[in-house]
Formats: structure tokens, sequence, C-alpha cells
């Protein structure tokens, strides 16, 4: 049978990538993942497993290392519901800090071991999402199938927001992958667990298991150069201050019940903006702990 996703991928040009975890390396022999058996076969980046939990992938280091200067690179954690999203962020951020990458890092939303409700997978990850963020300072992309996002994700645009990048597993015989609102594209493409013609090329890519994960960049090479042209892990932000220090000049502080800019000089009123908000909640903001301008001085 004719696997349409490799007919689409070679007619429009787009990248080969791999993700690539301790699976693909047999611990009864010497050797690890054959990075070079994979560039061989024109593979422009690599997803390597990271992280689950809070335990750290056995093969990340040597996995990372061994595309170092060959491919593109991030990193993936498998959020499961061993603990809860804020441990699995800090544990991940610990993990990656001192790598670098060139790729958006990745959160694998799949984990169908000891399922929770939806409402509280979706809040573990969003908890997870805010702390990377926070640590990192950049934004991470999501990894998910249709089929799992409709029964623990949902449509809200707060995703959108924070994943700007979407790398959908698809696993079906036609030339694009669905699409799960609100997302309206995809960045990367998982269109099988056994190879790029679907039929097992494991040992080909590198992999001394018989399969691998394949993916597609949905766009040409210079895009995803493009794409990987800055370092996505920035050094981290200077702690905020341990107080909160506002210049009233003794007047009455007012602090908004949302966030604005208000268009002309409003004395006694904290100048906050959206800016300024880290956590929204149904009846109140928390804002980032700063120093103020002069409430007498007028709004910018």
């Amino acid at each position: 049978m004719v696997w349409l996703p490799l007919v689409e991928g070679l007619a429009r040009g787009w990248p080969k990538l791999i993700d690539c975890s301790l699976w693909d390396d047999n611990d009864s022999t010497p050797q690890h993942f054959n990075a070079d058996k994979a560039i061989a076969q024109g593979v422009k980046g690599v997803f390597p497993k990271a992280s689950q939990g809070t335990w750290a992938d056995h093969d990340i280091l040597y996995n990372y290392a061994a595309f170092e200067g060959k491919a593109h690179r991030s990193l993936f954690h498998f959020l499961d519901w061993s603990e809860t999203g804020f441990t699995q962020a800090k544990f991940f951020c610990g993990v990656v800090k001192n790598l670098g990458a060139d790729l958006p890092l990745v959160v694998d939303y799949e984990c169908r071991t000891n399922p929770p409700t939806a409402g509280y997978a979706r809040t573990q990850l969003k908890n997870f999402v805010v702390e990377c963020e926070q640590n990192l300072g950049s934004k991470l992309m999501l990894y998910t199938s249709p089929s799992y996002w409709t029964e623990f994700g949902s449509a809200d645009g707060w995703w959108l927001e924070h994943f700007p990048h979407l790398w959908i597993a698809h696993y079906i015989n036609r030339a694009y992958p669905t699409t799960p609102a609100p997302f309206t594209s995809w960045t990367f493409w998982q269109h099988s667990d056994k190879g790029f013609d679907n039929t097992p090329q494991g040992l080909m890519y590198g992999s001394e298991a018989l399969e691998i994960d394949c993916n597609y960049f949905n766009g040409t090479l210079a895009q995803l150069d493009a794409l990987a042209s800055g370092s996505i892990l920035p050094p981290p932000p200077p702690p905020p201050p341990s107080s909160k220090t506002i210049n009233s000049k003794g007047m009455q502080i007012n602090i908004r019940n949302a966030p604005a800019i208000l268009s002309t000089t409003d004395v006694g009123d904290a100048l906050l903006t959206r800016a300024d908000v880290i956590e929204e909640l149904p009846d109140w903001y928390v804002f980032k702990a700063y120093v103020a301008k002069s409430v007498t001085a007028p709004n910018p």
C-alpha cells in the first residue's frame, strides 16, 4: 500500500525528523542510538526524550550529544500522572536548562496510564506550561493526538496563546493530519511509529529497535532553519524582587479589577497592564512583583 504521507512529504520537500529515547537502545549491546545512520537517511532534526514524571531518560545525555552539529534538536517531557504538573515542570527544567536547544521544547500530552479526569489533566498541563515558561523564558510546543486532545484537551483559546507550535501525532494514510480545535495548523506531524514508508525502518535510521517514530516539518528546510535560528533556552531571567515596591508618594493605591492603560493621568491608581499579569483567576488577577512608576506621572 502506498503511504500517502511519504508521497506528500517528498512532493512538498518536508524535512524529516525523528524522536528517540531509551526504547531505541538495546541495553544488552555496547552501542547506543546511531545518529550517523539517521543523518545519512536525510534526517534534519531530532527530539530526544528528556524526562517523564520525575525521572530522566537513561539515554538523554548520549542521544542529545550524538546529534550535536548534525541536526536541529529539541527535548521533550512525557507528562504522566505520577506527580503534579508543577513538580514535573521543575524537574524537566532542571534536566534541560544547561543543554540548550534550537527547536521549541515539547510537552508530550498523551498518557493513558491511570488516566485522571479531563479537568484534572488539563489543570496539570496548564501548571506544567506556566512553570516552564517562567523558568525557561520560552513557550513550549504541544505534542498530542487528535483523539487524545478531543478527550483531555479543550478548544479554549488559552492553548493557542501558550502553544504557538503544534506537534500532532496522527497515524493515518492521507496527505495531511487532523488538527484539533483551537489549533488551525501544525508545525510537526508524527505520521508513523514504524518508518517513513510505514514499514519497520528503525535499524536503517540508527535505532536498535525495529521501528522508529517518524515526523515531518510543515515547510521547507529553509523554514525549519529559520525556526531554529535562535536558541529557545535563553539564560534564566533574574529572580523577582523579594517584595513589591510601589512609589505612591503617600497616596492611596487602588489596584484595578482588570489590567488596563489609561489615556490620562490617573492619580491614585497603580499603572498595571496585561503584561504584568502572571495568572488570571475567575475573579482576580495575580501580578508579577515590580517597581512601579509614580502614580502621579502620566501614563505611557
